[in-house]
């Protein structure tokens, strides 16, 4: 799928498949053996478009990008937002309700995030258990599914190299303070394309 030598970018793939094939399945959720849900390549650009958009209404210097989600396509559609939006992804687990919050407040602080993206639900069960002075206050909270899908139009991502960040991946911080690595758009798509040609 992300293989395409002419590509550089993530976000040219996704543009490019939501053209040529709008139809077609991008991705499916599967709960046990049964179909969750599906998105088509027209509908996940859509979507993520729209989330791109939101981000991109903050400004050029939005940096980083928390993600916080429960298994499904939500978060699929604010990764690849992220990804034409121009902004690196930072996915993260959604902590227990009784785990600490001080793993996720040390990623916010050393990702230098200005804006989460979540769902509603993740929003509403996380803001009550945030202190005044945690760095998790001082973010902007988007929560995804809230949000209107005729800003689409509006994304017009910034200007990106093959060689610059698409996320951030962090470690669990179990045996200490979470590490991140940075995984440019040239890294996934030489990964891609080697897992293509070894299946």
């Amino acid at each position: 799928m992300f293989s395409h030598p002419r590509y550089g970018l993530l976000r040219d793939i996704i543009s490019s498949h939501a053209s040529h094939k709008p139809d077609a399945t991008a991705y499916t959720f599967l709960k046990t053996d049964e179909v969750e849900n599906s998105l088509s390549y027209r509908n996940l650009y859509l979507s993520a478009s729209c989330i791109a958009a939101e981000l991109l209404k903050h400004g050029n210097s939005v940096g980083n990008v928390l993600l916080l989600f429960p298994p499904g396509l939500e978060f699929i559609e604010a990764f690849l937002g992220c990804a034409l939006a121009g902004f690196p992804a930072v996915p993260l687990s959604i902590p227990r309700a009784k785990q600490s919050l001080s793993g996720l407040e040390r990623v916010a602080i050393d990702s230098s995030a200005r804006i989460l993206l979540c769902t509603q639900a993740v929003s509403e069960a996380l803001m009550s258990r945030i202190t005044e002075d945690s760095p998790l206050k001082q973010l902007i909270w988007i929560a995804v599914d809230h949000l209107d899908g005729s800003n689409h139009l509006e994304a017009i991502g910034l200007p990106r190299s093959p060689s610059d960040p698409l996320f951030l991946q962090y470690t669990s911080g179990s045996t200490g303070n979470p590490k991140g690595v940075v995984v440019s758009n040239e890294n996934l798509l030489h990964n891609i394309g080697s897992i293509a040609r070894r299946f």
